[in-house]
């Protein structure tokens, strides 16, 4: 083994070829171990006392000191890398156009790049989220917004613009047009059950609504799951008591024979158009064959609701000898049926001289909606008054009678 470091230094284990190879690798291992001690001593007793003061200067500036790097080739390629204390930015850029640049501080991370169209694609991230942003020249933009309490995307193309927000209490989507494909289940919150929207058609319970805007009519089945069709309930159209159409929110069967229509003008309840019955603000019609009436009629006859009360029918009996009783069949009818012609009764009274607004047993409808002709009714009740007045008369008259009579028949005893 060597007996001084200088020895080391000096002399490289040569042979004369006279050592074996036992010898060779032996001498070998000697010189090995003394380099390590050496390197090992080196390393150890290593430091600023045993360098120059200008090479320390030169580390130290290298150390501390921001670093610019900027690489270019032949193609026009150009790499840009700055790093300081407040951070690092890279900016990479080709002939073309197309840039890249990378941004990085303590607080978070920026990157861009942009084509020569001038599309762009943006990322921001930092301890209190992210967002991300890619656009282009046409104005087109779609945005992503994440924090820890929520999450937002947006889409715009200058003139319209969708939105979804998302946050622990709930769900936003704002849009001109939501397009869901596939089936949607709304879960039970506060009330069980679910609602199921699947293609078009609304699986659901209860619906709680301020308003319902129906189009058209709608089917309205005896159970949700059931095939036995109730009737309809919508806008539909139909005819009224005079043959005029009419149309409103309305009631029908299944086979649409059965119908009850609200208009703005009234309401109409009918059957297959054969009878109906129509209220309006002015007056109730009904319209059938046979009207049958479960017990009595009342008319409103109290005389607490009547005023100027006059006892002077007998003026109307000229009226009531000019009646002209007859016998008719209705049109489209087969029946015959005993009766009075409304506008026969007008004469009468225009032949007395009685005005229309003082016999209001004869009602006469201008042309209208529903009436475009009008229409001529008579109140046949007040009609029987004029009857039991005449009858009356002819009592006191066969009084009168027979008191002459008793008087001719005592003279001649």
């Amino acid at each position: 083994m060597p007996s001084n470091w200088l020895y080391i230094d000096s002399n490289f284990p040569t042979f004369t070829g006279d050592e074996n190879l036992k010898e060779q690798v032996t001498t070998i291992q000697n010189y090995m171990y003394m380099l390590v001690e050496q390197l090992r001593y080196t390393l150890h007793n290593l430091d600023l006392s045993n360098m120059n003061e200008a090479a320390v200067d030169d580390w130290e500036n290298a150390i501390t000191e921001p670093i610019y790097i900027h690489l270019e080739d032949s193609d026009e390629r150009i790499t840009q890398l700055a790093i300081t204390a407040a951070g690092l930015s890279a900016r990479m850029e080709d002939a073309e156009g197309n840039i890249t640049t990378l941004q990085a501080t303590a607080t978070g991370l920026a990157a861009q790049i942009t084509d020569a169209e001038g599309d762009i694609a943006a990322l921001q991230v930092t301890a209190d989220g992210l967002s991300s942003t890619v656009a282009n020249q046409a104005g087109q933009i779609s945005s992503l917004q994440q924090t820890v309490g929520s999450f937002s995307l947006s889409v715009s193309n200058g003139e319209s613009s969708s939105t979804i927000y998302l946050s622990a209490n709930g769900a936003v989507i704002d849009s001109a047009r939501v397009t869901f494909t596939g089936m949607v289940l709304f879960a039970d919150l506060e009330t069980s059950g679910a609602t199921t929207i699947n293609g078009d058609n609304i699986t659901t319970g209860t619906i709680f609504a301020d308003i319902i805007h129906l189009g058209g009519q709608m089917d309205v089945y005896r159970t949700a799951s059931g095939f036995s069709l109730g009737g309809y309930i919508g806008y539909m159209s139909g005819m009224t008591a005079s043959g005029s159409s009419t149309a409103g929110i309305a009631i029908a069967s299944s086979n649409e024979a059965a119908v009850v229509i609200c208009t703005t003008n009234g309401a109409r309840m009918g059957y297959d158009g054969v009878s109906t019955v129509v209220c309006t603000s002015t007056q109730v019609s009904i319209t059938g064959d046979t009207v049958f009436i479960n017990g009595e009629p009342a008319a409103t006859s109290d005389a607490r609701l009547k005023t100027e009360k006059q006892y002077d029918v007998e003026k109307y009996l000229g009226v009531f000898d000019r009646l002209k009783p007859c016998t008719f069949v209705y049109e489209g009818h087969k029946r015959r049926h005993l009766g009075l012609i409304a506008q026969e009764v007008q004469e009468a009274l225009a032949d007395e001289g009685i005005p229309e607004s003082d016999f209001a047993a004869l009602c006469t409808e201008p042309p209208g909606e529903e009436r475009p002709d009008g229409l001529y009714t008579l109140r046949y009740g007040e009609i029987q008054i004029m009857a039991i007045a005449k009858i009356q008369q002819m009592a006191e008259e066969i009084a009168e009678l027979k008191e002459q009579v008793a008087a001719l028949s005592a003279g001649k005893e």
